[in-house]
């Protein structure tokens, strides 16, 4: 019986910060990690996890959203590992699921497989009306002589997004991994904001 880790972030730029955290007080024998986007399941980390684990193992993950992106994704990888007769605990949802599961618990788990990728919808949603909104006024701020030389403003929906996480006092490193945004220029607009 072995104890098993599994982390991932989805660009090479991410950390593994708070999945360090959730885990870094088990004693894992073995832990895969992998720096890839979780759309889909083919991942060399997460086949590796799936050919290696064995009856009676158990795997730890920090949360339902680095073992898969949509509630399909979840479910069968979840179904798959218990099959096998291996558990499978979601630290920070303090969730485990094994072949003993009940149908309650199985429910809770879709519902919150639902959510989460209902959340990143939303998200995406959001992030792409920004952008759109971002790249029509760079159309309008563009003079026609091209004269303007520099970067156009930031966009006033990032300017309202940096001083509402500021407000709720979420830090410039957060800020700038939520908004892809570059450290200096969350920097400045703070500082004006004061």
């Amino acid at each position: 019986m072995k104890n098993l880790g599994y982390k991932r972030v989805s660009s090479k730029k991410q950390k593994f910060i708070r999945q360090n955290a959730s885990l870094d007080g088990l004693k894992l024998d073995k832990i895969f990690v992998e720096k890839v986007s979780g759309k889909d399941r083919k991942r060399p980390e997460l086949e590796s996890l799936l050919a290696y684990m064995r009856a009676d193992d158990h795997i730890f993950v920090h949360s339902i959203d680095r073992l898969a992106r949509n509630a399909l994704d979840l479910l069968s990888l979840v179904k798959e590992i218990t099959q096998k007769k291996v558990s499978i605990t979601f630290v920070k949802d303090n969730m485990t699921f094994n072949n003993k599961d009940d149908s309650h618990i199985k429910l809770q788990l879709t519902m919150l497989a639902a959510f989460a990728e209902f959340e990143r919808n939303i998200a995406k949603s959001r992030q792409r009306e920004a952008i759109e909104a971002i790249l029509e006024h760079e159309k309008d701020f563009k003079r026609e002589d091209k004269t303007f030389k520099g970067k156009p403003p930031l966009h006033k929906v990032y300017i309202d997004k940096i001083r509402e996480l500021e407000d709720e006092g979420v830090t410039i490193a957060a800020t700038v991994g939520k908004l892809k945004l570059s450290r200096t220029t969350v920097w400045k607009y703070r500082r004006k904001n004061r």
